[in-house]
């Protein structure tokens, strides 16, 4: 029987690691982007066996109109992209601003994305509860979301799960080494992307105009 994959994947997380990992080049708000729908994909293949993609489920920040205009509009085009096909849908959450931003002092800290991991844990066990998935995926890097897969693994052990992370392909010893989330004592599959398939994803639209 064809399992049902629903892909997670936590963008901005998944941005930041490859530009670091890849060392990539290029504007910060291209270089890194990519399609969720096509990483969705491949990542269904990675699985293996009989898999077929059910959902992709996309989370990030959404800047502020009032304060990044250009910001906000940007995100606006890209998530609209996502979304065309019909099989990507994406969950926004307002960027925190330190008070005063952009005139504060560095010490106040630098904008930030709030609640984007609690939000994709929260829908992943919700989902894996109601059996909306027979193999959920997770694309990110970011610890915070191993007790949802701590608890599903546990409790529903007939459920597929894997986690997602880039990796560099060779002359690793230039990179520190990138971690991936682990959890012992349950059946987890670590699906690592290289740097051709990242070229194989990428998004090289620039969304500001």
């Amino acid at each position: 029987m064809t399992k049902r994959v629903t892909v997670f994947i936590d963008y901005q997380n998944v941005y930041k690691r490859a530009r670091g990992i890849f060392e990539l080049e290029g504007p910060e708000n291209i270089a890194g982007q990519i399609s969720p729908i096509k990483v969705a994909r491949l990542l269904v293949q990675r699985t293996g066996g009989d898999c077929a993609l059910e959902q992709v489920r996309a989370y990030r920040g959404l800047p502020s109109n009032r304060i990044d205009p250009k910001g906000y509009g940007a995100v606006r085009r890209q998530t609209a992209n996502w979304m065309k096909g019909g099989q990507t849908e994406v969950f926004l959450r307002p960027i925190h601003y330190p008070p005063g931003w952009p005139a504060s002092s560095p010490e106040e800290g630098k904008p930030r994305e709030k609640g984007i991991d609690v939000e994709l844990a929260v829908d992943f066990v919700k989902m894996a509860i109601a059996g909306d998935f027979d193999f959920g995926v997770i694309f990110s890097m970011d610890n915070d979301l191993k007790p949802a897969l701590e608890y599903i693994g546990s409790a529903y052990p007939h459920i597929g799960l894997a986690v997602a992370s880039w990796w560099p392909s060779d002359d690793i010893a230039r990179h520190s080494r990138p971690s991936t989330i682990s959890v012992p004592r349950i059946s987890l599959k670590d699906i690592r992307l290289n740097l051709r398939d990242f070229e194989s994803v990428r998004d090289d639209v620039d969304y500001s105009h």
